[in-house]
């Protein structure tokens, strides 16, 4: 049943299936794969999955997925959102006052009726982000910086391509020149068949590295699969002469291109081709066609990965922005949600680090 917030504004609770709502993501262009049905029900499965909609004179003006965890027998648990709430309607220009909406709404549904902790990962990676903080602020939410998500290259794709190209670092451009006149080949689709070649690279570069694993490639073959076609990821794949060299799995809903996975093979080490120089820059050029403002590079970690570190601020180059992913937001008026959640955030992070300090990480 709708909820009147302010004058003619009302919400609506899990009053869609998985096609609908994945209609209704297209029309916003701060919408990322996070927000995504399938993204949402592979890694917490549907039954976990609660979806609030802010309309206006029955008009959809925001919305939000949320991952809804319980703790067994009790009355507590946490609403997850992450990269949401989505409030900019493409060609649209929202005013705060949607955002001030959502929030409240999201507030009165899962902190007040629910007694949940609310907890908000919004990506910092959209013009909107200031007008995000102070909003959250106003409402009472806690800030905290949000390790989990790492930090990230950001690219604004507005400016030619020839003036992002200019605007590398030498030495990556150097390396891109090379690349171009190595004769590669770039495979390029939404397949299952292309992500399973990335999967067999990954693996490869897996075995060589032995690099702490935040990511589970077979849960994203599943969100691939599952997907319908106009959100499914895009997948570039590097070959020279038959050999497989380099891949990179990015995706683009909204205005914001994403680098989710990349992977170089030892046929691309050993020989020095550059593939993935190229795919990178390959990649953007394809984000920019599909109409996209931003270029996040993906995760970066200079102690981690001092490599890949390097690589991803040479293709960044005087114009990348360095920025966290996401900026953690809570609010909660019951202890003993707040209580568990603090318990799972302590015992995530112990796993986490014995994860890392048991890993012989080579960069």
């Amino acid at each position: 049943m709708a909820k009147v917030l302010s004058e003619d504004f009302t919400i609506d609770v899990d009053s869609v299936d998985k096609t609908t709502w994945s209609e209704i993501i297209l029309n916003f262009s701060d919408a990322t794969l996070y927000q995504t049905w399938s993204y949402g029900s592979i890694r917490w499965g549907d039954k976990n999955l609660s979806h609030l909609l802010l309309k206006r004179n029955g008009t959809i003006l925001a919305c939000a997925q949320i991952t809804i965890m319980k703790a067994p027998l009790l009355p507590a648990g946490i609403a997850y959102v992450l990269g949401g709430p989505l409030w900019h309607l493409s060609g649209n220009d929202s005013g705060i006052e949607i955002l001030e909406q959502v929030i409240r709404a999201l507030k009165y549904e899962y902190v007040d009726t629910r007694r949940m902790h609310l907890r908000i990962l919004a990506p910092t990676t959209h013009d909107s982000y200031g007008d995000i903080m102070g909003v959250m602020m106003d409402e009472g939410f806690a800030c905290s910086p949000c390790s989990k998500s790492g930090r990230t290259f950001l690219i604004n794709l507005s400016p030619s391509l020839q003036y992002l190209r200019t605007a590398t670092q030498r030495q990556w451009r150097n390396n891109l020149k090379k690349a171009e006149k190595n004769g590669l080949e770039i495979i390029q689709g939404q397949d299952l068949k292309l992500y399973n070649i990335f999967s067999d690279i990954y693996r490869q570069m897996h075995a060589r590295k032995k690099f702490v694993e935040h990511v589970d490639i077979d849960d994203y073959r599943l969100i691939q699969s599952d997907l319908p076609e106009r959100l499914k990821m895009h997948v570039m794949v590097c070959t020279s002469n038959g050999n497989l060299c380099s891949a990179l799995v990015c995706s683009a809903i909204g205005d914001i291109a994403i680098n989710l996975l990349a992977a170089s093979s030892s046929f691309d080490i050993e020989n020095r081709v550059n593939g993935s120089h190229l795919l990178f820059w390959k990649m953007m050029e394809w984000a920019k066609m599909q109409g996209c403002t931003w270029y996040d590079l993906g995760g970066i970690n200079p102690d981690r990965n001092p490599g890949g570190y390097q690589f991803k601020k040479g293709l960044a180059g005087s114009t990348g922005i360095d920025t966290p992913v996401f900026q953690q937001f809570d609010s909660c008026k019951n202890k003993l949600s707040t209580i568990m959640v603090t318990c799972g955030d302590y015992f995530k992070t112990k796993h986490n680090n014995l994860k890392e300090a048991s890993s012989n990480v080579i960069s």
